[in-house]
């Protein structure tokens, strides 16, 4: 499953030459958050990444308003479930040690799905490959496709890659 996180941080504006100490940079709160969310592959079914961190402003304002976007995939969801919430609650804590406050979004934007490498559709697959002496390599991946969408909707699907690397 692919969740899509979004942290909206809100500090305290303040003149960054004449008060600072006032402010609560949201900037700086979102950034010891950024620096506490796993990257890469926490555990050997799961990954996760930063996709986002917007914070405009002016340099003499202690800004107020920061917002980063962060993807977690698992091929397990309650492995997913258990890490998302490790995450939300280190955040809020954060945050809270630092009189921000924070807005959290989850948006689950599809389904793992996992299909044996004995089924109909992977021998089908499989033989086709071969019969144009091709070798078939089977895996599983986190990677996202039509088939999440598909299988989730009841309709059986895999998907056949030409063997890339390094795609983004």
């Amino acid at each position: 499953k692919k969740s899509r996180i979004t942290f909206t941080c809100h500090g305290k504006a303040s003149h960054a030459g004449f008060a600072p100490e006032k402010g609560i940079s949201a900037i700086r709160v979102l950034s010891q958050i950024a620096l506490e969310l796993p990257q890469g592959r926490p555990d050997e079914i799961s990954t996760c990444n930063i996709g986002s961190f917007i914070a405009e402003g002016s340099t003499n304002v202690v800004s107020s308003l920061a917002k980063l976007t962060f993807e977690l995939r698992s091929l397990d969801d309650s492995n997913r479930k258990k890490l998302e919430e490790k995450i939300i609650k280190k955040s809020q804590e954060i945050a809270q040690d630092s009189l921000a406050l924070l807005d959290v979004k989850v948006e689950d934007l599809y389904k793992h799905y996992k299909i044996d490498k004995e089924d109909e559709i992977v021998l089908k697959a499989k033989k086709a490959i071969e019969s144009i002496k091709l070798k078939a390599q089977i895996t599983s991946t986190t990677g996202g496709s039509d088939a999440n969408s598909l299988n989730s909707f009841g309709y059986k699907a895999i998907v056949l890659t030409c063997g890339y690397f390094n795609p983004h």
